[in-house]
């Protein structure tokens, strides 16, 4: 049987298909870039509080109530610690029901640890790549 060779148009049927999955491609790579900024920028925005009114014009949110700390201990349940009123609240959450499991004083503010920032992801990603290249170096 002899090999036969596409015709010159079959040829040029096939330039078409690859010109709509090059623009596919773009296509996705724009909806990709679109939807990373826009993420980007409710991040952002919803860290500095743009979204939410003025401080003066907002009822206060969490001046007597605190979560100090969220221990999960399965997909629907979880331990709570709540500050509330110089006293302190240990809570057992579940999907149907919670129970007070122990009350205590809070701790004096001076006392109590500074909440730490979450890392960013492109430290991280950074830290990582670092100990890919061999120049990782705990930071102390």
């Amino acid at each position: 049987m002899p090999i036969s060779t596409p015709a010159p148009a079959q040829a040029l049927e096939q330039g078409p298909q690859i010109g709509q999955i090059l623009l596919l491609l773009l296509y996705l790579a724009l909806i990709f870039a679109g939807a990373y900024f826009v993420t980007r920028f409710f991040a952002r925005t919803m860290q500095h509080g743009l979204f939410l009114p003025a401080k003066g014009d907002r009822p206060a949110l969490g001046r007597h109530i605190r979560l100090v700390d969220r221990l999960s201990i399965d997909r629907e349940k979880s331990i709570l610690l709540i500050e509330a009123d110089s006293k302190r609240y240990l809570l057992g959450v579940s999907e149907n029901a919670f129970a007070l499991l122990e009350t205590s004083d809070a701790p004096p503010q001076e006392e109590a640890e500074p909440q730490r920032a979450p890392t960013p992801f492109r430290d991280v990603f950074t830290a990582w790549k670092k100990r890919e290249e061999g120049d990782y170096a705990p930071k102390e």
